[in-house]
């Protein structure tokens, strides 16, 4: 979390709300439009992550894990430009 650049807001809502969904709320009631989507891209990416590594044995190394996130965020917000 730390290079998506979320990892003192994920700190912090794990201090006030322990490793829970209150703390998923409480990040995504709170953090801005931005973190939001990264944060969402990085839970997205880390389940597809750990999927590939219990169902098809693929390893792949942290980095490569966040690129995909930002990857899938550059994708999304490309393909939602108002065309004109």
């Amino acid at each position: 979390m730390s290079s998506a650049d979320l990892w003192y807001d994920v700190q912090n809502a794990t201090i006030h709300n322990g490793i829970t969904i209150d703390s998923i709320c409480y990040l995504l009631q709170n953090l801005s439009l931005n973190l939001k989507q990264r944060f969402v891209a990085m839970c997205w990416s880390l389940w597809k992550h750990q999927n590939l590594k219990v169902r098809e044995d693929v390893n792949e190394i942290s980095a490569t894990v966040v690129d995909k996130a930002k990857v899938l965020i550059d994708d999304w917000l490309e393909a939602n430009v108002p065309q004109p």
